[in-house]
C-alpha cells in the first residue's frame, strides 16, 4: 500500500475518476514505489531526479502514458510536494499540441501543405521531458512560415489549440453582458482573478501550474493587464502572468526573469541570453490561448497581436485584442 492512499483515492472520486480509473493511477503510483523505494524511504520523499529517471526508463520502453503522468502529479500535488508536480506537468502539457497544430493546419490550408511543414519533424514520444521539444518545435514553425507566409502563419498558430471548453468563461460573458463599459467589465474580471489567485496564495494550494505568495497577489492587483486587460477604446492591452511568479519577482537579471515568464514547455529550454532558438512566431500559440477568454465572452473571433515575447529576447509576453465593432457600438 502507498503513503495516503486512501487520501489519494478520495481525491480521484472528487475528480469523478471511476473505480477502475482509481485503481489504475494507484497502480501506476505502486510500480513507482515498487522500483524506487526501500524500507527507509517512500513515494513522499523520492527525489525529482529519481522520478524523472523512471519516467526516461518507462518513456524508452514505450510503456509511459498521460494516465501515469496524471497520477503522478495528482498525487504530488495533493501532498504538497510542488517542486515534482509542477516539473512533471512540463511533461503532460506539451502532449498532442504539435499533432493538433498539424490537424489544424490541415483543415485551413490542405493537405498537401500539411505534408510539407511535417516533412522529416519527429516528435516526441509521450511522457518526453520538455527539453526534447524545442528542436521539433522550431523547425514546425520555420517550416509553417516558410510554406504559408507571417501573417498567415500567426493567424494557424492563434488558436484553441489546448481545446479548452468554453463553458468556464461562460459566466463571465453574463457578467460582460450586464456591463455599463467594457472598461467596468474588463475591471470588475481583473477583481474577480484577484480573488481567485488570492484564495491560493492563502490556502498554498497551486493555482494551475503556478505557486501563488501574496507578493504575487500584489502584483497583479497593480497591473490590471495581468489576468485581464487594459481598453484604449479600439484595442485591448493583456499581459501574461510569469510561468513562475513569484520567482520572476525575485529574479535578479533580465535573462533569469525571462526563464521565470515563459510558460511554454515546448519552448523554454531553448531561451538564451538574446532571444531563443526557438522563433519569436511560434508565441503566437500562446496568443491563442490568451485570446480564448475574449472570443467566448464577444461571440467573436478577435483579432490579436503578440507586442512583445519572452522567445523574442523581452521580460515579459504582451499582447493587443482588437475589439470587434459589435463590442465598441455596444457601449456607445
Amino acid at each position: 500500500m502507498i503513503a495516503k492512499e486512501n487520501e489519494f483515492k478520495e481525491l480521484c472520486q472528487k475528480r469523478g475518476l471511476s473505480y477502475q480509473e482509481i485503481e489504475m493511477a494507484v497502480q501506476e503510483l505502486q510500480m513507482l514505489s515498487n522500483k524506487l523505494c526501500s524500507e527507509i524511504s517512500n513515494l513522499e520523499i523520492l527525489s525529482l531526479d529519481k522520478i524523472e529517471s523512471y519516467i526516461d526508463e518507462r518513456t524508452k520502453s514505450g510503456t509511459a502514458n498521460e494516465a501515469m503522468l496524471i497520477a503522478y502529479i495528482r498525487y504530488y500535488s495533493m501532498i504538497k510536494r510542488d517542486d515534482v508536480s509542477i516539473r512533471l506537468l512540463s511533461y503532460l502539457n506539451p502532449i498532442g499540441i504539435l499533432p493538433a497544430m498539424a490537424e489544424h493546419l490541415e483543415a485551413l490550408e490542405g493537405k498537401k501543405v500539411r505534408e510539407k511543414v511535417m516533412e522529416n519533424l519527429k516528435i516526441p514520444p509521450i511522457a518526453s521531458k520538455p527539453e526534447d521539444y524545442p528542436t521539433v518545435t522550431s523547425a514546425f514553425t520555420k517550416n509553417l512560415e516558410k510554406e504559408v507566409g507571417t501573417v498567415k502563419a500567426q493567424q494557424i498558430l492563434a488558436w484553441n489549440v489546448h481545446g479548452i471548453p468554453a463553458e468556464p468563461w461562460l459566466k463571465e460573458k453574463e457578467e460582460f453582458l450586464r456591463s455599463t463599459s467594457l472598461e467596468q467589465w474588463l475591471k470588475n474580471l481583473h477583481d474577480r482573478r484577484i480573488a481567485e489567485i488570492e484564495k491560493h496564495a492563502i490556502d498554498g494550494t497551486l493555482w494551475f501550474e503556478q505557486k501563488i505568495t501574496m507578493r504575487v497577489v500584489d502584483y497583479v492587483r497593480n497591473n490590471q493587464e495581468i489576468l485581464s486587460g487594459v481598453s484604449d477604446g479600439r484595442y485591448i492591452y493583456a499581459t501574461k502572468i510569469p510561468f513562475n511568479p513569484d520567482g520572476f519577482l525575485s529574479a535578479s537579471s533580465d535573462f533569469e526573469k525571462r526563464k521565470y515568464a515563459c510558460h511554454c514547455p515546448l519552448a523554454a529550454s531553448s531561451l538564451n541570453e538574446k532571444g531563443a532558438d526557438t522563433p519569436p512566431l511560434w508565441c503566437y500559440c500562446s496568443a491563442g490561448f490568451e485570446k480564448f477568454i475574449f472570443d467566448t465572452v464577444f461571440d467573436f473571433d478577435t483579432k490579436i497581436e503578440v507586442l512583445e515575447s519572452v522567445l523574442a529576447g523581452d521580460i515579459r509576453c504582451r499582447f493587443r485584442i482588437e475589439i470587434p465593432e459589435t463590442v465598441r457600438k455596444r457601449f456607445l
